[in-house]
């Protein structure tokens, strides 16, 4: 959501300074956006917390991220010791102890960032630790901070007590679904608005030959029905064989495609799929160009969902009766689309094959899509519209 959202800043003449922690750092510098780090936030008397950040990188640091021994060390030193400053050292620890990384609330890091840079606005997404510790210093020394929401709002249940509110001067939504459930969590509704989500934009210029050329790529004909699942961290992909044969049996030229989440792209799940006759397991292309190549989407509560409306294709989530998951860290519930009518539950099998062939029979679809697509904003100009809300509230 960041990067396309800083181009289009500076597009419109905006000074920015991107605080990359973190992971955000090598992205950033990818995208050719220069970023500054938890290095940069250093001082002469942090030699305490660096050493702390010594301590720590055993659990943390990871070198394939391609994010620095010095930054990570600074940031794990940095976060610990803003945590004993404000907790003390027992607090500190049995809160680390408890939480690992999730215990950080970096208030003194950013403290020191936004009195390094002096911002005349603060941008971040919603995530729980810096961004949402960089709202906080913000707001209490009057800076206007706009913030960016990634899907409905529902997510931070997740997150530990002590982050706070999901709170800023603006906070940038994609659907109006999401109101009511930051609301409810303490967001002002005053503050929402409907912008989209940078992160989608990129659906707008999907090349026009994307279906057929991802289809010939994938040995699909231009007439076969495309069902396409997509997993998640917890998908029991060993369950899917009754569901997937059912497909079949009820659409007879159809094909199923299923997209693994990264975190369970293992040999065994590979086996697993491979052992399922017909089943494409389709990595290598673009999600988007995927999506474009399909006819219908299965998913629990995967993100992919909203792009597949975004994009006009109808959804079906799956109830946790399908047993394909385990319910208490995967559940339809994540991403109730289907409580909005953007998207249909299935709770049994033959609640999936009924939803697939409504999907698939073209006035059932355009009616799904028709109360699906005018809840949330279209591709494509998410990032200016919050570019020109920065420029807006910068002065």
């Amino acid at each position: 959501m960041a990067i396309p959202t800083i181009l289009r800043m500076r597009e419109r003449g905006l000074d920015v300074t991107a605080l990359g922690a973190t992971t955000a750092g090598p992205q950033l510098r990818a995208a050719g956006i220069a970023a500054t780090g938890y290095r940069d936030l250093l001082r002469d008397d942090d030699g305490s917390a660096l050493a702390v950040g010594r301590e720590l990188l055993g659990d943390s640091h990871d070198p394939s991220t391609g994010i620095s021994v010095e930054e990570s060390t600074a940031y794990l030193g940095l976060s610990y010791q803003d945590l004993v400053d404000r907790l003390g050292p027992d607090e500190a620890k049995r809160r680390y102890d408890r939480y690992g990384r999730h215990a950080f609330l970096q208030l003194g890091p950013m403290r020191r960032a936004i009195e390094r840079y002096r911002p005349s606005v603060v941008l971040t997404t919603n995530s729980p630790k810096s961004e949402r510790a960089a709202l906080v210093v913000a707001g209490e020394l009057g800076i206007p901070t706009i913030a960016i929401e990634d899907c409905l709002g529902i997510r931070q249940k997740i997150f530990p007590e002590h982050v706070p509110t999901f709170t800023a001067s603006s906070v940038c939504v994609l659907s109006q679904i999401a109101t009511p459930y930051l609301v409810a969590q303490g967001t002002a509704a005053s503050s929402v608005r409907l912008t989209g989500n940078p992160a989608f934009d990129a659906l707008a210029a999907i090349e026009p030959d994307a279906r057929t050329r991802t289809r010939d790529a994938l040995g699909i004909a231009v007439s076969a029905p495309l069902v396409l699942f997509t997993g998640q961290a917890y998908t029991r992909l060993e369950r899917l064989a009754p569901l997937i044969a059912a497909i079949r049996s009820a659409v007879p030229q159809s094909r199923v495609a299923v997209r693994r989440h990264p975190s369970r792209r293992t040999p065994e799940s590979a086996r697993l799929l491979g052992a399922l006759p017909n089943v494409i397991v389709t990595e290598t292309q673009p999600i988007s160009d995927l999506l474009v190549a399909s006819d219908v989407l299965l998913t629990i509560s995967s993100t992919t969902a909203i792009e597949s409306i975004l994009l006009g294709r109808p959804v079906v989530q799956l109830g946790p009766e399908l047993g394909l998951t385990d319910e208490r860290n995967e559940h339809a519930d994540d991403l109730p689309l289907y409580r909005h009518g953007a998207a249909e539950l299935a709770r049994s099998i033959d609640e999936v094959t009924q939803a697939v062939a409504r999907a698939l029979d073209p006035a059932a679809r355009d009616a799904l899509l028709r109360r699906a697509q005018p809840l949330f904003v279209a591709p494509g100009t998410a990032a200016l519209a919050i570019a020109d809300l920065a420029a807006s509230l910068s002065g």
